[in-house]
């Protein structure tokens, strides 16, 4: 943490309109969820990171899948279940390119994953209900900025959490192994105490 000011709902409020704000020019949400992360935590930077790859995997999983074809299709005939999948799909991609990163620095990290995989298809059906066919500006503001909304509420509740319970030693200081042994992967995923 680099903060010396607890977080609380000041952050939680900023990390929601970032959130939204950001969501509805996607390239931006990293950035401004980076903006609102960088007062409390060291490194944020990898955030912006984390972000763009998982939203690269997940955008490529739904088209490798053919999901977002199918969500396209399914706009035009009112059919939700395309859209749940691709809330799911985006969630789990970008949830897990960001816990790589939270794990790092929050003992219980790994609950970033399914809320991600549940914000992200929560913010997909509402968000997505409102947007219609994007024919009207306000309209579709709306409903980008409520998917990212929904997204950064649930995550946001989720990061004050994580943020009461860091690990108490940051990765930087975790002892290498003895010269002795042979270095293994595991010793970099090994969940860090």
């Amino acid at each position: 943490m680099t903060s010396d000011r607890a977080p609380g709902l000041g952050m939680w409020l900023w990390w929601v309109v970032a959130s939204g704000l950001g969501f509805v020019f996607t390239p931006l949400q990293p950035l401004a969820q980076w903006l609102v992360l960088r007062r409390h935590i060291s490194r944020a930077g990898w955030w912006v990171m984390a972000t763009i790859l998982g939203m690269a995997v997940g955008g490529a999983v739904g088209m490798a899948t053919g999901v977002s074809r199918q969500v396209a299709l399914a706009w035009a005939v009112g059919d939700g279940s395309d859209v749940v999948r691709t809330g799911t799909t985006l969630g789990a991609a970008v949830g897990t390119a960001q816990w790589l990163f939270l794990r790092q620095h929050f003992a219980e990290a790994g609950w970033w994953i399914p809320a991600s995989i549940a914000s992200w298809t929560a913010g997909a059906v509402a968000g997505l209900s409102i947007v219609g066919d994007c024919a009207e500006f306000v309209r579709c503001f709306v409903g980008w900025a409520s998917f990212g909304a929904i997204i950064g509420a649930v995550t946001g509740l989720l990061l004050l959490w994580l943020m009461s319970r860091p690990i108490s030693q940051p990765h930087s200081q975790i002892p290498a192994p003895e010269s002795n042994q042979r270095p293994s992967i595991r010793h970099l995923w090994a969940p860090r105490r």
